[in-house]
């Protein structure tokens, strides 16, 4: 990523299937001017939740919780260093928020439903996508299944790069500028 986008300037960061916060505690811990977004089902966000409360005690956090519109939250959201959505708060953020949406190791667990959705949300919210998953997917959710080359890329998005990874050899990562 750091060699198409300097991670220092983006400011904005979200994560969608972040796991425990691996990426955001990594990046917060050399960007100081980054803020992080995690998007994920419970219990995961709880368990990212906890252990970036945790390790960042003197960050301003968004934990969690259930609103109606952003303007609700909108100034405790912009003023945190990490914060903590359910997927489907995502459509209450405003367009073009992120500087960067990632997805990594966690596209190839969902079905072709969600998988638009994730795209379609990443092209309405995002300057830029960076993703990483199996070259062919291992969940058999139905019919469709997801390769390297036939996930929902936006015409509108300009590929910096789509390749094979060195590590694990059975994955694939792409990064696309969204106009």
């Amino acid at each position: 990523i750091e060699k198409n986008l300097n991670l220092k300037n983006l400011s904005q960061i979200l994560e969608i299937g972040a796991g425990w916060g691996r990426f955001c505690f990594s990046i917060l811990r050399i960007c100081e001017n980054t803020s992080c977004t995690i998007a994920d089902i419970p219990p995961t966000l709880f368990i990212a939740q906890k252990a970036l409360s945790k390790s960042f005690k003197d960050h301003k956090i968004f934990k969690y919780r259930k609103f109606e519109n952003f303007e609700e939250i909108k100034n405790e959201f912009n003023a945190s260093k990490i914060r903590f959505l359910l997927p489907e708060q995502l459509k209450l953020i405003p367009n073009k928020y992120f500087d960067l949406t990632l997805a990594i190791d966690c596209l190839h667990e969902f079905n072709k439903k969600v998988v638009d959705q994730y795209f379609d949300e990443t092209n309405r919210l995002s300057k830029n996508f960076y993703f990483k998953a199996q070259i062919e997917q291992w969940a058999n959710f139905e019919k469709h299944k997801f390769d390297m080359f036939n996930y929902p890329v936006k015409t509108n998005w300009k590929k910096e790069f789509h390749k094979k990874c060195h590590f694990p050899n059975d994955y694939f990562h792409a990064l696309y500028k969204i106009n």
